[in-house]
């Protein structure tokens, strides 16, 4: 793993982006914790240009976003002239709306990614969706994650897997990471572990009780380029969730 592909999910620390100059001392921390990648999601309203400016001046590359799928469907060249700014190439949609979470719904929604996807890749740009864990309800035997992936087509969606609520459906991260092999070049890593008996919560990579060797291999055979980190819930600091899960990755994983 190459550390400089080691990428700050914002939500993480959306309560701290709020405003431009929020964003201004916010994105100082993450490139003074190490991170050279951030991708954009839950922040503050500020024109892309600036936020563009802002990144290179700390050093930050803008490798991926998560943009709502409704905005994909409605302003998909707003999007596209964002993502020319930003020199960004890949777009992730954060989930599916829940009209959409139901059998019929997985393959309906699979053909609307199809076609947004298209569109993207006609511009150079990624399109990639972002599981939780309704999608590992299953119709007849089949989650909706795999009807999704079966009427998906491969051209025009990737999938961005996210280790934590792979695990929280009972499905093993490994195994799907794998499966994904060419078609994974983003990948949301956070752990999970115990807070109290019978009850589960999102952790710092490294510190709760994900087989990260297992993960971190699955990732290298599959080809993800873009480890994403993402803490939904700290229990500190996020700043200080974000730096703990980066030194870990730098010192077990990195080249």
């Amino acid at each position: 793993m190459n550390k400089d592909k080691i990428a700050a999910q914002l939500y993480t620390v959306r309560e701290f982006f709020k405003t431009e100059e929020e964003i201004y001392h916010s994105l100082k921390k993450i490139s003074e914790i190490g991170f050279k990648a951030i991708q954009i999601s839950g922040i503050g309203k500020i024109h892309p240009k600036r936020l563009k400016e802002i990144c290179d001046e700390f050093g930050l590359k803008i490798c991926a976003t998560h943009i709502p799928f409704e905005r994909l469907k409605e302003e998909i060249e707003s999007v596209i002239s964002e993502h020319k700014i930003y020199e960004c190439l890949h777009i992730a949609i954060p989930s599916a709306p829940s009209e959409y979470r139901s059998q019929e719904g997985a393959i309906a929604f699979a053909a609307e990614c199809n076609e947004i996807g298209k569109k993207l890749k006609d511009e150079g740009i990624t399109l990639s969706y972002h599981n939780h864990s309704f999608e590992f309800k299953k119709y007849d035997g089949k989650t909706w994650f795999e009807l999704f992936i079966e009427s998906s087509n491969p051209e025009y969606l990737m999938i961005e897997i996210d280790t934590y609520w792979i695990q929280f459906a009972g499905a093993n991260p490994e195994k799907w990471i794998r499966s994904l092999e060419g078609r994974i070049p983003l990948i949301h890593l956070k752990d999970m572990g115990m807070i109290e008996d019978f009850r589960q919560g999102m952790f710092e990579v490294g510190f709760g009780n994900l087989d990260w060797d297992g993960i971190i291999a699955s990732c290298n055979e599959a080809g993800v380029e873009w480890y994403i980190i993402e803490q939904d819930v700290c229990q500190r600091l996020p700043f200080e969730s974000l730096k703990m899960s980066f030194d870990f990755l730098v010192k077990n994983y990195s080249d």
